[in-house]
């Protein structure tokens, strides 16, 4: 440590006393009982379009289970601008995917069998429903 003050002594052995003290506490992940015995991870993410009322802003969502443990999450304003609810809803999904890939990349290195399973809201399942309703209330009206 170049040109360090008696501050950062003290601060250095704070940090080294939390190691020692904490040495026996931590996350136990282990694979859950099944066929496989493989270890879990799932991604879900969200979009709220315009969901920013001051700047309109698309409000992008995620969060990414490891062995049932949130290991990243994000929300903030996108990014790009969006144009409806689906294009708001890819760029989430998109956010997403970029996250668990890099995990992937990481359990790949560490030599970890893992099954990945994406859960999401099917986009167009949502547009079906709102048509149906439409279709619904004309009926009633008529």
């Amino acid at each position: 440590m170049d040109k360090a003050t008696e501050g950062h002594m003290k601060e250095l052995c704070r940090v080294i006393k939390y190691a020692i003290d904490t040495q026996n506490i931590g996350l136990k992940l282990k694979p859950e009982d099944n066929a496989n015995n493989l270890w879990e991870l799932r991604a879900y993410s969200d979009a709220d379009f315009a969901g920013d009322k001051e700047t309109r802003i698309s409000v992008t969502g995620y969060v990414v289970y490891f062995m049932n443990i949130p290991v990243c999450w994000l929300s903030r304003g996108q990014k790009s601008v969006t144009l409806s609810t689906t294009e708001a809803e890819y760029v989430a999904c998109s956010e997403v995917v970029k996250e668990v890939l890099f995990i992937q990349q990481l359990l790949g290195h560490l030599q970890v069998k893992y099954n990945c399973r994406f859960v999401y809201m099917l986009i167009t399942l949502g547009q079906y429903f709102w048509q149906k309703i439409k279709t619904a209330v004309i009926r009633q009206n008529t």
